[in-house]
């Protein structure tokens, strides 16, 4: 009797070693890097009147989840996904709502998704782009993570998601670039990361660059968030650089 049950022991322990093995081996397997993209657009608008004053207005809207109640595992709360489906449309729908308010020049949104787990496969560049109609749109990905089996209960499961930029303006070109992130064994917890970059024809023959960008939030290096500042700041400080004749 006692065999029997040391043998189904180790038979249920060597099956749960080999389901573990097998998932970090699908993580580690599933992980790549996006490519970083330059793509040409018409543009939606007319150009910005040269010497105006220009408003722009930046929210992370959090993938739609966080409600005045809602705490996150990462950051030792308890929740892993949106509430509901219905929570997330109604969060992003409120987002919506109140970037419209702000009756901004440019819009510049993080954590946009449009098929992860944790908000149920909804397209919320759907539904903002609904909202803000008035404005162009360019949106550029920012991570496609791996399905996350933790917490065990509910998973945090696979993301998709993004950064989104929207101009009252005529945007011509839009480009994504890839971010330096951790290596090893956390950059599967950091994720991939990116900054874009969206021109904007304005009056005279000149051009304005708008930068969005969505930096690490959960790195054990405090150095990455530095790194990741450091490429768009030399290209911002290149663009500001004045002319000299």
């Amino acid at each position: 009797m006692i065999k029997k049950v040391l043998k189904t022991v180790c038979i249920l322990l060597a099956a749960v070693i080999i389901i573990a093995a097998g998932y970090v081996a699908y993580v580690f397997i599933s992980y790549h890097r996006l490519p970083n993209t330059d793509a040409a657009l018409t543009p939606e608008g007319g150009a910005a009147a040269a010497g105006r004053e220009l408003t722009a207005v930046t929210w992370n809207v959090g993938f739609g989840a966080y409600s005045a109640d809602y705490s996150f595992f990462m950051d030792g709360g308890t929740e892993s996904r949106a509430y509901s489906r219905e929570a997330a449309v109604q969060n992003i729908a409120h987002a919506g709502d109140v970037l419209s308010a702000q009756d901004a020049d440019f819009i510049l949104l993080q954590e946009v998704d449009f098929d992860s787990t944790r908000t149920y496969h909804l397209d919320e560049r759907k539904l903002l782009q609904d909202t803000l109609s008035g404005y162009q749109t360019a949106f550029a990905q920012n991570y496609d993570s791996p399905y996350l089996f933790y917490p065990f209960l509910k998973p945090h499961g696979a993301s998709k998601s993004g950064i989104m930029t929207l101009s009252l303006y005529g945007m011509d070109r839009f480009s994504r670039v890839s971010l330096p992130v951790e290596t090893g064994v956390m950059k599967i917890v950091d994720l991939d990361r990116c900054y874009s970059k969206a021109y904007v024809e304005v009056e005279g023959g000149k051009t304005l660059c708008l930068f969005n960008a969505h930096l690490s939030a959960y790195t054990s290096d405090g150095n990455v968030a530095t790194e990741q500042l450091a490429p768009w700041l030399r290209t911002c400080s290149r663009s500001m650089k004045p002319e000299t004749t």
